[in-house]
């Protein structure tokens, strides 16, 4: 009987375990060869600092307490899922604020948020200190 594989036999079956992996075929010339990167030029590649990002003149990233950043007056989104925003709460206990937000400095020096009223509205609850921020 021949060996099943695929769908319904585990994650095993859908990851080869053999050395002799086959290569890419090229759906309109079959018979063609495909060049494939050696692993340590994929590895190499993968460990280059990105040459091509361009920091953004004016901006920087800063820590700021959750409480000293006042809500955008514009902001268009009125109503935030309790639940939701419960289980955000938690992963900020757990992890803390990984995405910065995004605030301005007012007139009257005061930090209002431009982006992420749920990760500070989840930060404020979680009780932490400072969070990051982009100015």
């Amino acid at each position: 009987m021949a060996k099943r594989t695929g769908l319904g036999r585990g994650i095993g079956a859908l990851i080869p375990t053999s050395d002799a992996t086959e290569r890419p075929v090229d759906v309109f010339f079959p018979g063609a060869r495909i060049a494939t990167a050696p692993e340590s030029a994929v590895a190499a590649k993968a460990s280059e600092p990105e040459e091509d990002l361009v920091a953004v003149p004016g901006a920087r990233l800063i820590r700021v307490n959750p409480h000293d950043i006042v809500p955008n007056p514009r902001q268009p989104r009125t109503h935030f899922n309790e639940g939701d925003l419960a289980e955000l709460v938690h992963s900020v206990r757990e992890f803390g604020v990984l995405q910065p937000v995004v605030v301005r400095q007012n007139e009257d020096g005061q930090y209002e948020l431009i982006m992420g009223e749920r990760r500070t509205r989840a930060a404020r609850e979680a009780g932490l200190e400072s969070i990051p921020a982009i100015l």
